[in-house]
């Protein structure tokens, strides 16, 4: 998990000092890392399973549009 979460954070300093990727884009970026760090969220965290799906399904929402709006190459 420790080797994903560190490849997970390379890519997204690259997304970040990538030239290419919109300024937009990258405040989406920024926005969702804070809304992951932040103690306030969508459900609270101390209701069991729903309270962390609600960041997966952020989470996941955001980089899908971060994956399609980067440039392939």
């Amino acid at each position: 998990m420790l080797k994903f979460i560190r490849k997970l954070n390379s890519f997204l300093a690259a997304l970040a000092a990538d030239p290419r990727i919109p300024a937009r884009d990258k405040a989406v970026l920024a926005g969702l890392c804070a809304y992951l760090a932040s103690p306030l969220d969508l459900i609270p965290d101390f209701i069991p399973v729903i309270g962390y799906l609600d960041d997966l399904v952020v989470a996941a929402l955001v980089l899908d549009y971060v994956f399609h709006m980067a440039p392939s190459r």
